[in-house]
This record gives structure tokens, C-alpha cells and sequence, in this order.
């Protein structure tokens, strides 16, 4: 039932895309105080990497969603239309919260998340300024839900040195802090384990000895590919023997997608985790068995 909401959600969205959508920097659709395209910087300089981002300012009680919406909801999406030479990279997804969608939780923000975008030009640039557009298509919900769609577009002036390439101060620290709080990789000597039995996954974790407290509480695992149903409660244990310091156990939908090859998502502690500044960190583990082994 979860999986036809989501898809009926989807067909919405896609449905509305193909209506008209306003060409402009900051829009105010249903459901939000504003959308805005902004940059880091003032100015662009050829071959230099900078970063823009959709700011989603949310209206009280509405939420969108993160990057993996849970079993409802729809992603932001974004559709660049870039000068020649131009190539989009890296994209920032802020660490996301339990929302809930008429009594379903699932993956998302509220308030306010600005979703960053690493671009960069081409090493020259005989343009005195340049044109950023990107199409973006997203959905805002509280008691019902407000699909939606614009187009977004700055323009920025070319500068041939960096000296002339200044920060945007009016944006400058909300940039820094979202970059700041992205979740950071998991360290490489933290010893992870993914095992699937039936509907149910165990998501395994041995912490190095580091000296500091290993506590835990509130524990969430985030999926960003639909193995984990969002909605449904998740298991954490703290075994004392075995030779892990945690065991979560996630439920999978039964629309998860076959055979994966890896899990991955985001692994909260309201205590924080160990040696890191941060209550989240990125998860990206091959599976323990061979997929094939999963059913």
C-alpha cells in the first residue's frame, strides 16, 4: 500500500512538471515561505570550483524530503542548464530528520535545508558573465501534499583571477555551517557488518578503542535506496558479547530492491558518535553475504 502512495505521489510530480514553471531566482510555492537559488561567491572565475544551492525555507508544519524520502515522499530534484564546459559535481544533502506524512514517517527536513551543488567552469571563459539554471521539481507536505516545480536562475559576472573572486557575505555562513554539518564517511578502522534474514536486517558495528565513552541512544538508520521501511520501528541492542558494540536491526519493505551490492545511508546517535564531531555518519558497506544470500 506504502509503495502505490509513493508511486501515486511520483506520477504527481511528474504530472505537474509538465505544466509551466516560473523563470526566476526565489520562488514562494504552496508550502513554502520561498525557494531560492544562491551562490557562495560573487563572481566566477574560469576553471575554479565553486558552489551554488537551492535554499527550501519550509511554511510551518510542512516538511520535504531528503535524498532517500522513506517509503512516501519524493526527492528534490534538480536538472542543471549550464553554459558549454560547465560540469556539475558533488551534491550536499543536509543530514535529514523523522518527518511524518499522515501518520507514515518517512526521510526529510523541516524549517529550512539548503542543498548544495559543487560546479565548475571551464578553464577559460570568454563570457563577462555567465548564466546558472536548473529546474527543480520537489514536494511539500503537511496534512496533504504540494508537489511542485520551478525554474531557477542566476547570473554571475566572470572574473580572470582569484583575487577578484570574493565570497557571497550575505550567504557565506550558512554555507559554511550546512558544509559543516554534512555527516562525515565512517573511519575506516570502525568494523561494520550487513546481514539480511527474511524482512529483517542486522546493521553490525565494532568501534575501535579510542578511550572515549561509547554510548548510544536514539539510534536511527537513514536509507537512501529503499532497502529499510521508514516507517516501521527499528531495533537497537547493545550485546555484550559477540564483538559488537552495536546491532541495529532495520525492517525491509517488501518493494526493497533485489540483489543490492552495498547498504548505505546515515547512521544517527542523539549521543554522538566517537572521535567524531558529528551525531551522524555516512554508511557505505558492502553486504557481509553475497547477495543471493539475502533472499
Amino acid at each position: 500500500m506504502k509503495r502505490i502512495q509513493n508511486l501515486v505521489l511520483f506520477l504527481t510530480v511528474l504530472a505537474f512538471c509538465k505544466g509551466t514553471a516560473e523563470d526566476s531566482a526565489v520562488l514562494k510555492p504552496e508550502g513554502f515561505k520561498r525557494i531560492e537559488l544562491v551562490s557562495a561567491v560573487k563572481s566566477v572565475t574560469p576553471g575554479k570550483a565553486f558552489r551554488v544551492g537551492l535554499l527550501f525555507t519550509l511554511a510551518p508544519e510542512y516538511h520535504t524530503y531528503w535524498r532517500g524520502p522513506g517509503v512516501v515522499g519524493v526527492a528534490p530534484s534538480f536538472e542543471w542548464d549550464l553554459p558549454e564546459g560547465f560540469e556539475v559535481g558533488k551534491t550536499y544533502w543536509p543530514a535529514p530528520e523523522v518527518v511524518d506524512m499522515a501518520g507514515i514517517k518517512a526521510n526529510g527536513y523541516h524549517g529550512e535545508a539548503l542543498i548544495i551543488t559543487e560546479l565548475t567552469p571551464p578553464a577559460s571563459l570568454e563570457a563577462k558573465k555567465v548564466s546558472l539554471k536548473v529546474r527543480s521539481a520537489w514536494m511539500a507536505c503537511a496534512s496533504s501534499c504540494q508537489p511542485g516545480v520551478g525554474d531557477f536562475s542566476i547570473t554571475l559576472p566572470v572574473h580572470t583571477t582569484d583575487a577578484l573572486t570574493q565570497p557571497n557575505s550575505a550567504l557565506e555562513e550558512k554555507f559554511k555551517e550546512t558544509l559543516e554539518a554534512i555527516p562525515p564517511p565512517s573511519p575506516g578502522d570502525w568494523e561494520w557488518q550487513a546481514t539480511r534474514e527474511d524482512a529483517t536486517i542486522s546493521l553490525q558495528l565494532n568501534l575501535p578503542d579510542s578511550g572515549e565513552p561509547r554510548e548510544f541512544e536514539g539510534v536511527h538508520f537513514f536509507s537512501d535506496d529503499m532497502q529499510v521501511d521508514s516507517d516501521e520501528p527499528q531495533v537497537t541492542s547493545t550485546p555484550q558479547t559477540g564483538g559488537f558494540d552495536l546491532v541495529q536491526k532495520l525492517p525491509v519493505p517488501d518493494f526493497a530492491p533485489k540483489n543490492p551490492k552495498q547498504l548505505s545511508g546515515l547512521l544517527f546517535n542523539a549521543k554522538g558518535w566517537p572521535g567524531l564531531d558529528s551525531k551522524y555518519v555516512e554508511v557505505n558497506i558492502p553486504w557481509t553475504l553475497s547477495p543471493t544470500e539475502h533472499e
